[in-house]
């Protein structure tokens, strides 16, 4: 029983946090017509440590709570965070720019729980159940359906696509590492704090020179992008795997396309759909809504 009350408010978690990411993207394109993609990563990057570092600091005022220690594998862990964080933001961008970004969502949407599912077996020795596996491939499917029309549009070249293939492997090779670290009792918001610290490091060597200017309403967006769009939401998900294995991820990670169209329906004007949104949209809904009912057996 509490198995299960676990895993439902894990499930809501990740549905809020789904939710939370497909609001920013909507904000994050408003910025981002402004402001090119390389410093508004820097920018929201560090602002997300900087609100997981004051998230620390008020943890450790309210109550004093017992620490694991951080030995030298903790050490590599967050290391590898680091870096794969910075490499997958980097790729990311690079993708965006050569192939384009609905190019790059396909391919990421595609390849990122295959490289999870994957990685959580070598690194994790998670084995993705049946059910787990029909309900991804099922929103997989949906996912497919959804962005279908797009096909003739897309731009596909081989540094695109090898940059768009990377970009992915990096951040399941990131979440691999929070997954271990929420294992060893690290705080989610400390692994916040250092998934973005290496890309922190980047911004002062970077921003000085390049630091943009923007209008009043602009900074606001930014920084609610980076200390609630970035910082809250990574707390909400790191807080929901301690409750479930990494590899049910790839479930909630293929339906972005269904939290990405409401937000869009309710935040855009004039957003429509065809046929074959809505067919996807419809697949993917019964591949998630066999994973959640999952929670209640």
């Amino acid at each position: 029983m509490a198995a299960g009350m676990h895993k439902r408010w894990a499930y809501f978690l990740l549905t809020v946090f789904i939710l939370g990411a497909a609001i920013k993207e909507v904000y994050a394109k408003l910025v981002l017509n402004v402001l090119d993609p390389f410093p508004f990563t820097l920018i929201t990057s560090v602002v997300a440590q900087i609100t997981a570092l004051g998230v620390v600091g008020a943890r450790a005022l309210a109550w004093r709570q017992e620490e694991p220690r951080w030995d030298g594998p903790v050490w590599l862990r967050v290391t590898l965070l680091c870096l794969a964080t910075f490499g997958a933001l980097l790729f990311n961008n690079i993708a965006t720019d050569l192939i384009g970004p609905v190019s790059y969502k396909i391919i990421d949407g595609i390849s990122y729980p295959v490289f999870l599912v994957i990685l959580a077996f070598f690194f994790l020795g998670e084995v993705i159940s049946r059910r787990t596996l029909l309900a991804a491939l099922i929103a997989l499917a949906g996912f497919g359906v959804y962005y279908a029309d797009q096909v003739p549009y897309l731009r596909v070249n081989l540094p695109g696509l090898m940059a768009a293939v990377i970009s992915p492997f990096f951040f399941a090779i990131s979440m691999v590492q929070i997954k271990w670290l929420l294992t060893r009792k690290i705080a989610p918001e400390k692994i916040v704090a250092a998934r973005f610290s290496a890309i922190t490091l980047a911004a002062l060597f970077w921003l000085p020179g390049h630091f943009p200017r923007l209008a009043g309403e602009t900074w606001l967006l930014v920084v609610l992008i980076g200390s609630v769009g970035l910082a809250g939401l990574f707390l909400i998900l790191f807080e929901a795997l301690k409750h479930i294995p990494a590899t049910h991820m790839t479930v909630f990670s293929a339906s972005t396309p269904l939290f990405s169209a409401i937000t869009a329906y309710l935040l855009i004007p004039g957003t429509v759909y065809q046929l074959n949104h809505y067919l996807g949209l419809g697949i993917i809904v019964v591949g998630l809504a066999s994973k959640v009912v999952e929670a209640e057996k």
